[in-house]
């Protein structure tokens, strides 16, 4: 019994440190794929509020909070932006919330439907694009 309790304490230690290797490697595999997504949309980081940098803040917002994006319309004649997306209730209400805080932007229809399969949620957002 003496003789086994530090074979023990060595095996559990070599376990936990592999366990944190892991759960690591997870997290930087999950970080990249999130990089690259972002970088496929060329979403850069912008002060001003032209349309296109509002556009690309909203698929910035979306792909952060791992939303599943069906489609982003634009209408330049009257700067709307159509996005429809989906994924459960509170992370959709989540991405609203963002939404509305985002600058020179407005909703002009929220719709959200029940969808069956997982207990999604599709969302279908018009918003509108104010102009300085």
């Amino acid at each position: 019994m003496i003789i086994s309790y530090p074979v023990y304490d060595i095996f559990h230690n070599m376990q936990y440190q592999q366990k944190q290797f892991d759960t690591f490697q997870k997290y930087k595999a999950k970080n990249s794929s999130l990089d690259k997504k972002l970088e496929q949309l060329k979403v850069v980081s912008m002060d001003n509020h032209s349309p296109l940098e509002i556009n690309q803040k909203v698929k910035r917002i979306l792909v952060k909070n791992k939303m599943n994006i069906e489609s982003i319309l634009w209408n330049k004649e009257n700067n709307i932006i159509d996005v429809v997306f989906n994924q459960k209730f509170k992370n959709v209400v989540d991405v609203i919330i963002q939404i509305s805080n985002t600058q020179n932007i407005y909703f002009n229809e929220i719709n959200l439907i029940k969808i069956n399969e997982n207990h999604l949620v599709q969302c279908v957002l018009s918003l509108s694009i104010l102009e300085r």
